[in-house]
């Protein structure tokens, strides 16, 4: 591609000879092309890039994402403050005018061009009246997810639910009359009617125990989740690809389609959960919490909370706080400060002795030689 007219770049030079020459392509790479030994070497190179943590914060007045955005930020966002709620909240059913959320969130940056999320380091989120906190927490070796600020995991062992779904159609019972076979015996699942071919996911991690069809249950899966609990799943209009017997499936990974195989009258997932081999009545069950923070991690676990909490608490006075100075603009062609801040890359722009020759930019401006 030809380099537009006004784009600056650089070229290096030691008496008289060539050196190299550099061009910003974008704000995240650059074109290098270097003499060396008699020959040119070309390359495009990484801008180097560094994470700052900023405070997001809003009010709902329609969606999370509509106010998301409002703050300034992208729907990317409002889909991670989602995930780390999800539990808890249901962000379709839920929310209220009114309702509130601040972030502080890691963002990375090539010099002052916004390039990306990183992670978000704490969230709170006031859902009707209640208040809910996060904070994320990796051990060394880099496991890690969300806590409350009593270190108590945010992150069910089991999702609320294995499907977007219309309606329950029937509940947990010990005595329904069978639409098909019309007599009377235990339904002891939940129906959650929803159309042919929407996804069916595993409320949590786990192993495929059993992958199959038989004319009451139709295509099937069951789940061993732990020595405790297992879920089976009912009436697949097909299962998802690569589920087999012996499998690991991750919480949320999708292993079916709903439909009505088997004695089924309509599509629908008829989905048990079983406790030491006894079925459960899944909307009655308490939440099955994932572990805390260990209690030997406790204090490093507060300390990296109280500076996240005091971001959170000073947003809507203090916009952002970066976690270092900002880096020089890609096309100054300076070096990055040293790295307060997480550097993604290397820099690779070394000081060097040579002169180099600062060609004009955009608007008039010199280049600076480094």
């Amino acid at each position: 591609s030809r380099i537009p007219a006004g784009q600056g770049y650089r070229i290096t030079t030691q008496d008289g000879e060539f050196l190299s020459f550099e061009y910003v392509i974008s704000p995240l790479e650059r074109l290098v092309i270097r003499a060396e030994r008699g020959e040119y070497q070309i390359a495009i190179e990484a801008e180097p890039q560094q994470y700052r943590a900023e405070a997001v914060f809003g009010t709902i007045e329609d969606t999370l994402f509509a106010a998301v955005k409002k703050a300034g930020e992208d729907s990317e966002l409002a889909g991670n403050l989602a995930d780390i709620f999800a539990w808890d909240i249901d962000f379709c059913k839920d929310l209220r005018r009114g309702d509130r959320f601040k972030v502080v969130v890691e963002k990375r940056y090539a010099g002052e061009t916004f390039v990306g999320y990183g992670r978000i380091l704490a969230a709170e989120f006031t859902n009707q009246g209640k208040t809910a906190r996060a904070f994320h927490y990796a051990e060394k070796s880099g496991k890690g997810g969300y806590f409350d600020q009593n270190g108590q995991a945010l992150r069910k062992a089991f999702l609320r639910a294995p499907l977007s779904f219309r309606r329950i159609s029937s509940g947990f019972t010990h005595s329904r009359l069978h639409p098909v076979l019309n007599v009377r015996r235990p339904h002891l699942g939940v129906d959650y009617a929803a159309p042919e071919g929407t996804p069916v996911w595993s409320i949590g991690g786990g192993v495929v125990e059993e992958k199959g069809y038989n004319h009451a249950a139709g295509n099937f899966v069951t789940i061993r989740h732990s020595q405790t609990y297992s879920t089976r799943y009912n009436h697949f209009s097909r299962i998802a690809k690569g589920v087999a017997k012996g499998k690991a499936v991750r919480q949320g990974e999708i292993i079916g389609y709903v439909g009505s195989t088997g004695y089924a009258t309509g599509p629908h997932l008829d989905f048990r959960m079983y406790k030491n081999g006894q079925a459960i009545n899944v909307l009655e069950n308490p939440k099955i919490m994932a572990d805390p923070v260990p209690a030997g991690k406790m204090a490093a676990f507060k300390a990296k909370v109280e500076p996240l909490l005091a971001m959170m608490q000073a947003a809507g006075t203090s916009r952002s706080v970066a976690r270092g100075a900002p880096a020089p603009g890609p096309d100054t062609f300076s070096p990055p400060a040293a790295p307060a801040p997480v550097e993604l890359f290397t820099p690779h722009l070394t000081p060097e002795s040579p002169t180099a020759q600062a060609l004009p930019g955009p608007a008039g401006q010199a280049r600076p030689a480094s």
